[in-house]
C-alpha cells in the first residue's frame, strides 16, 4: 500500500506540473515563404539564424556606352566599355528659293554658309559653292568636324522678267537645246502658243507653256527648216516670229 501510494503521489505531482505548460506547432516553411525574418513571429525565438537573401540583376542593361561582358564560344569572358560623346544638334544652313531664266541660259551661283567640314550638293560632295543651270528641287547636306550631318532643301523655279523667244533649237535627243524654251511664260498659264509650218499647217498648240515643244508633230520629228509661231499672252500681247529647227 505504501508503494502504491507513493506512485500515486508522484503521478499526481507530474500532472499538476504539466498544467502550466504551453506549446505551439513548429511553423512549416511554406507558411511564411514570402515573409522576412522580422515579419515572421512564428519563427522568431525557435532558432538562432540570420535571414540572408541574395539576387542578381543586369545593372547596365539598356544603357548606351555602359560596360559590356563579352563571351566567346569557349565560355571565356571579358569586359569592355564604350565612351559615347553627345554633341549639340547641327543647325541646317538656310538656302533661299530662287528663280532662273533658262531661255537666257542663265547660270545661278549658290553660296552656302561657311564653317562646315563638308558639303554635299544633291548627294555629291563639293565645296560651299554650287552652280545651277536648270530649275528643280535641290538639297544641300552639310557635315561638321564631329561627323554630325543635317540637310537643307530649296527650290529653283523657271522665270524670266520678259518673254524671251529663242529663234532656233535642235531636238536631236542629245540633251542639249532639245526643246523650244520660251522664257517668261512660266507664270502665264493662260498664254496661247501655236506653231505652223511654211504651208500654214499647225504643228503645235498649247494653252500655257508648262511643256515646251519638242519639235514633233503627231509623234514624228518635223523636217528641218523654218516654222512660224504666234503667242498671245493673258495681258493681250501678240507676239509673232519664226523658229528654225535643226538636227
Amino acid at each position: 500500500m505504501y508503494i502504491r501510494s507513493t506512485g500515486l503521489v508522484i503521478l499526481t505531482l507530474l500532472l499538476y506540473a504539466c498544467i502550466g505548460v504551453q506549446a505551439q506547432q513548429r511553423p512549416q516553411y511554406t507558411q511564411y515563404i514570402f515573409n522576412g525574418f522580422l515579419a515572421n513571429p512564428a519563427v522568431a525565438g525557435i532558432e538562432r539564424y540570420v535571414d540572408l537573401k541574395m539576387g542578381a540583376r543586369s545593372q547596365w542593361q539598356g544603357v548606351d556606352g555602359a560596360p559590356q561582358t563579352l563571351t566567346n564560344a569557349a565560355g571565356c569572358t571579358d569586359e569592355t566599355s564604350i565612351i559615347v560623346e553627345m554633341y549639340e544638334p547641327l543647325t541646317a544652313p538656310f538656302i533661299p528659293d530662287t528663280v532662273i531664266c533658262t531661255a537666257e541660259r542663265e547660270v545661278i551661283h549658290i553660296v552656302a554658309p561657311p564653317g562646315y567640314a563638308a558639303y554635299y550638293w544633291n548627294g555629291s560632295i563639293s565645296g560651299p559653292y554650287f552652280d545651277i543651270s536648270s530649275p528643280g528641287s535641290y538639297t544641300l547636306q552639310v557635315e561638321d568636324e564631329n561627323g554630325c550631318t543635317t540637310t537643307a532643301t530649296f527650290e529653283v523655279r523657271p522665270y524670266c522678267k520678259e518673254i524671251i523667244i529663242p529663234n532656233t533649237f535642235s531636238p536631236n535627243g542629245d540633251g542639249v537645246n532639245d526643246v523650244w524654251v520660251i522664257g517668261g511664260l512660266e507664270e502665264d498659264i493662260q498664254a496661247q502658243v501655236a506653231v505652223f509650218n511654211r504651208n500654214g499647217q499647225e504643228v503645235f498648240r498649247s494653252r500655257g507653256y508648262a511643256t515646251p515643244w519638242n519639235g514633233t508633230y503627231k509623234g514624228q520629228r518635223v523636217p528641218v527648216g523654218a516654222y512660224y509661231y504666234t503667242i498671245i499672252t493673258t495681258r493681250g500681247e501678240t507676239l509673232k516670229g519664226s523658229i528654225t529647227v535643226l538636227y
